[in-house]
């Protein structure tokens, strides 16, 4: 592996664990351990953002990353100042701050412009890193309480995704750590509905399977794609899923309720199995 692929490498791993701090984070901002979280996040963003924009600066020597107070001051001492001892971080270092949005729509629309931009709010990030220091390592304060990360701490640090090295980490991070959420979701779910289809036993079932005493109040409209259809329930195995509406892929995975065991299928989870299918028939029309 060469230099510059080590160096890829890096600032993906880097750009994913800024992604998966922050996601943490904003899931459960007062848990315990949370200051090591937001220290972790701050430095391996800082880091992707200074190794990219002023490649070597990231090191104070051969192999020694600089803290991230030192990632910051790098970011001050290189970037354009802003309001409020902000910093400014280009993302494009050949173009303004300012550059005309792909939503443009003509001269003197001053909403036709985005910025070209990555704001690092250096003030606010110091002191977040001072009360995440002092909690840490147990160093000696006053008598009045510590001071505890804030939003304004969270908003700062967040804001530090807008970098475009770290913006697909974030959204990489979410998408995956909400898949394996709409999973657990789904198999508890689906474990409720096999504690009470066995609490109803075997004769009760079969009775509520037989569609002809209650099918009426859900019975299709001919012609009308928008209406109520029955579908395959996964924990009973009845055509008993009563499935008012569908995904929004394909229009084919039932959202609703099984009328003999009591299984939810949510959105979030006919989305998903939707979701699986576009993708399988993409990689079999690839073969």
């Amino acid at each position: 592996m060469d230099r510059n692929e080590r160096l890829r490498l890096t600032q993906r791993r880097r750009a994913e664990q800024f992604g998966a701090c922050v996601y943490a984070l904003r899931r459960g901002p007062s848990a315990r351990g949370a200051e090591a979280v937001f220290d972790q996040a701050l430095t391996n963003g800082l880091a992707v953002i200074v190794a990219h924009a002023w490649p070597g600066k990231e090191f104070k020597r051969e192999g020694y990353m600089l803290p991230a107070s030192g990632l910051l001051e790098v970011i001050e001492a290189n970037g354009i100042p802003a309001d409020n001892g902000a910093t400014r971080v280009l993302h494009d270092p050949t173009k303004p701050e300012f550059v005309k949005s792909i939503f443009w729509r003509g001269p003197g629309d001053e909403e036709g412009l985005e910025p070209n931009f990555t704001e690092v709010r250096g003030p606010i990030l110091k002191r977040a890193l001072e009360i995440t220091q002092e909690i840490r390592h147990a160093r000696e304060v006053s008598e009045q309480p510590s001071e505890s990360l804030s939003a304004e701490h969270l908003e700062a640090l967040d804001a530090l995704g807008d970098y475009p090295e770290i913006t697909h980490a974030i959204t990489a991070e979410a998408l995956a750590a909400h898949e394996t959420q709409v999973s657990a979701n789904d198999d508890a779910e689906q474990a409720r509905a096999e504690r009470y289809l066995e609490a109803l036993g075997d004769d009760e079932a079969q009775r509520r399977a037989d569609t002809s005493e209650w099918a009426d109040q859900f019975t299709p409209t001919p012609g009308d794609p928008d209406s109520t259809t029955f579908e395959h329930c996964p924990v009973c195995g009845y055509e008993t899923l009563v499935a008012p509406y569908r995904d929004g892929y394909l229009d084919e995975i039932g959202i609703g309720h099984c009328f003999v065991c009591s299984y939810e299928r949510t959105e979030q989870v006919a989305e998903d199995l939707a979701n699986d299918l576009v993708i399988r028939g993409a990689i079999e029309r690839s073969d």
